[in-house]
């Protein structure tokens, strides 16, 4: 069984951490009519600023505060109002003091905290405070996950407060953890005993409180010399290992020697590492099945325990579709059969069947031999195997493609693979995957990964059933490569640009190096024309008659493309219509899908090449607009201007922010926000802005750990470029990274010298 944790530090394990919260019954955070106050305090202004506002969105009473000393002069006067739940949010050096100050005073003890921390910073005082009511997250964390987290951390603050006015209080360890009863000590600063009778022990344990702190504990009957009896740290070490049985809470003074001066923090970590020396190693085929839990467990263990005997013979597994047997040579497996299926091939589809009757037949020696390898890596492979098989749609087996023998003519690197040349051949034989899956000496999983690079790099397709292809559309303004678009097979329209009285087409009366050249010698500032209503109509009109269409243009806040664009299809779509008719009857209705982008350059750009390659991988029209709009807010889109001379030329700032950026040096750092272009943050040097932008990126995404489509765009500054791609790709989990330079739209504004980056995440479910 796979778990889930939010962090994973140095002493965060997944298992730990499942200890830590086991056994609680507390629900999380529903609100009611409590207002949350949440304090964030963080060195790392950036962060705390994106913090404030990501959590003021989410509805919280958010503040941000750039040192503890600001956050505790604020908590004093907010703490009388008792229509507020508060809770701490703070980087480990400021919450480490915070979090003590606030727990030695009973108005804020009850004030829980959650801990932003990189792995390293992760010490066990930080670990283990998560056994009470705070917890932690590791540096880059999602929004998502701090949110789910700050609503299980209150709900057992509020659930722990409902303890506080009782003193005496009672319960079961099945139902309130140890961690759980931790919490409500500490909450309520309580003073007493907590006796805990386990099943089947004739003597009680008990635990001894003062102010919320563990001081003593004992186990045993002091009285009775036949039974062992412990106290303090050894006696607490002892009751943690029990987790069923009765509790009882009594107030009562204490007036006992502390044996216990730790924190309880420490008291509580300790105990943990106790019982992990204690737990009984899993032997090897146990670590097997928790690696591969894909596979039937019976099967596995059947395997090893012949490995482990080294035996010679064959295992027939009756019972399968077809005929069955794994052959052993001295604890090896050499060969297999499924069917007409031989070695890997034939193991991981028994892999795959969770039913079958095993059955050993003996022999001094064994056939050939078409396996190798030690049973770990054949079940860890095969595991792989499973997980992609069991991922295939079964609509999908029975899919048929197309070798498309123009895209493979000028593809020497494809023709000379053999698995992939392999892989065509079969294509171009049996079509449909389960035929081609079937008929291969590969594994399946190999023969499908194969298929799947070979869909993505265009040399085979689904294969079309009379319907129309899809054509991909999208303005100038992308500011993809020549390359891409050739090979990709995407429509460009061009915008123009109106510069000293002439009207240049983008990319075909002036490149962008021309332009660029002009920009800086000239003193009047150009604009930008999108296409015409009438030039969308010429394009559309191509194209409708074999192609359904889906384009995709500059932002509509920027530029009216998308207007004129949706003025063409809504004007001219009855012609379109019955040039459709007379090419492919009344079956197939035209379809023309048109997106605002609200994205500029390489922003629109990354999205219009991931939609190339769904169309390539076949995907219809409704899943191309449903993947396009889901994508649109997740990217991310910043950029660095040299100078603030262009910003100012274009009416975005004043003539005095301009002077005094040039006197200082200053590059402004620029987002694309809404579909608007908007100044963020400003930068000093070269180096140190790109850092900054860096910074934003990262805490602009939702996980900067998950993979990504970058690209890097340049106004005639390629040495920049090439620059902060390496920053990219050093800093973010890069799936591939596009290069180009930025044309008149946006380089008109951003001036010579800029350099932007775009980010989109790679979606899972399309």
């Amino acid at each position: 069984m796979k778990m889930a944790a939010v962090s994973t530090g140095v002493y965060g394990s997944v298992e730990v951490r499942a200890f830590l919260k086991k056994n609680s019954v507390f629900p999380k955070f529903s609100g009611g009519k409590m207002t949350l106050r949440v304090f964030i305090v963080e060195n790392d202004q950036i962060m705390g600023n994106l913090l404030e506002v990501r959590l003021s969105d989410a509805g919280y009473d958010a503040s941000f505060f750039d040192n503890a000393e600001k956050a505790l002069d604020i908590l004093k006067q907010d703490i009388a109002d008792q229509r507020k739940v508060r809770l701490m949010i703070c980087d480990v050096v400021n919450g480490l003091n915070l979090h003590e100050l606030l727990r030695k005073n009973i108005e804020t003890s009850d004030i829980p905290f959650i801990f932003t921390a990189q792995s390293d910073e992760i010490s066990k005082q930080v670990f283990s405070l998560c056994a009470g009511m705070d917890d932690h997250i590791e540096k880059p964390f999602k929004v998502e996950d701090l949110l789910l987290l700050m609503e299980n951390v209150i709900a057992d603050v509020e659930n722990a407060l409902t303890f506080k006015d009782k003193t005496d209080f009672s319960g079961r360890l099945e139902q309130i953890g140890m961690s759980d009863l931790f919490k409500i000590m500490e909450i309520g600063h309580k003073s007493g005993e907590l006796v805990i009778k386990n099943p089947g022990e004739k003597y009680h344990s008990r635990l001894f409180f003062k102010d919320g702190r563990l001081t003593n504990s004992q186990t045993g009957d002091p009285a009775d010399n036949k039974t062992a009896q412990l106290t303090g740290e050894d006696a607490f070490f002892e009751i943690m290992t029990k987790s069923e049985g009765d509790f009882s809470f009594f107030k009562k003074e204490i007036n006992m020697l502390p044996q216990i001066t730790a924190e309880n923090w420490d008291i509580f970590y300790r105990g943990l590492e106790s019982i992990k020396k204690n737990e009984n190693p899993v032997d090897e085929a146990e670590r097997i099945l928790l690696d591969t839990p894909l596979i039937p467990e019976g099967l596995i263990k059947v395997l090893a325990s012949f490995t482990q005997r080294k035996a010679t013979g064959i295992l027939e597994i009756r019972d399968l579709p077809k005929k069955a047997a794994v052959y052993f040579q001295n604890g090896s497996i050499v060969h297999v059969v499924y069917g007409k299926a031989e070695g890997k091939k034939a193991l991981f589809r028994i892999f795959g069947h969770h039913a079958g009757i095993p059955e050993f037949h003996s022999r001094s020696e064994t056939i050939k031999q078409t396996i190798s390898g030690n049973l770990k890596q054949l079940l860890q492979e095969g595991n792989r195997s499973c997980e992609i098989i069991d991922g295939i749609l079964p609509e999908e087996f029975e899919q048929q493609l197309d070798v498309l023998e123009s895209a493979l003519g000028n593809r020497p690197d494809i023709t000379a693979h053999k698995g992939l040349s392999h892989v065509i051949s079969l294509t171009r034989q049996y079509q449909t995957v389960t035929d081609i899956l079937d008929a291969g000496k590969m594994s399946d999983y190999q023969i499908y990964k194969n298929l799947g690079w070979l869909i993505k790099a265009g040399v085979l397709r689904p294969a079309k059933k009379g319907c129309a292809d899809i054509c991909l559309i999208t303005d100038s303004t992308s500011d993809l490569t020549e390359e891409l678009i050739r090979d990709l097979n995407i429509f460009t329209i061009p915008i123009s640009v109106n510069f000293e009285d002439n009207i240049w087409i983008d990319g075909v009366d002036m490149s962008p190096s021309d332009f660029y050249k002009t920009l800086k010698s000239s003193k009047i500032f150009p604009s930008t024309i999108p296409p015409s209503v009438e030039s969308f109509h010429d394009l559309f009109a191509r194209q409708a008659g074999q192609n359904d269409i889906i384009a995709l243009f500059l932002s509509g806040d920027l530029s009216s493309t998308v207007e004129n664009a949706i003025a063409a299809r809504d004007n001219h779509y009855g012609t379109y219509q019955i040039n459709r008719k007379s090419n492919l009857g009344e079956k197939y209705p035209l379809r023309i899908q048109i997106i605002d982008s609200r994205q500029v350059s390489l922003g629109m750009g990354i999205l219009i090449v991931s939609l190339a390659e769904k169309i390539r991988e076949g995907l219809d029209m409704d899943a191309l607009v449903e993947f396009a709009n889901a994508c649109i807010p997740k990217i991310r889109v910043f950029f660095i201007a040299d100078t603030l001379e262009y910003l100012h030329r274009g009416g975005r700032i004043g003539k005095t922010g301009a002077f005094v950026g040039k006197l200082l040096n200053s590059r402004p750092i620029m987002g694309i926000h809404e579909g608007k272009m908007k100044i963020l943050d400003k930068g000093m040097g070269w180096e140190s802005t790109s850092e900054k932008l860096i910074d934003w990126l990262q805490w602009s995404l939702d996980d900067p750990t998950a993979p990504v489509r970058a690209g890097v765009m340049h106004a005639d500054a390629p040495d920049r470029a090439e620059m902060m791609a390496e920053l990219i790709k050093k800093n973010f989990d890069c799936h591939d990274l596009i290069i180009s330079q930025v044309g008149p739209t946006l380089g008109t504004h951003c001036g010579p010298g800029s350099v932007g980056v775009a980010c989109m995440p790679l979606l899972e479910g399309f």
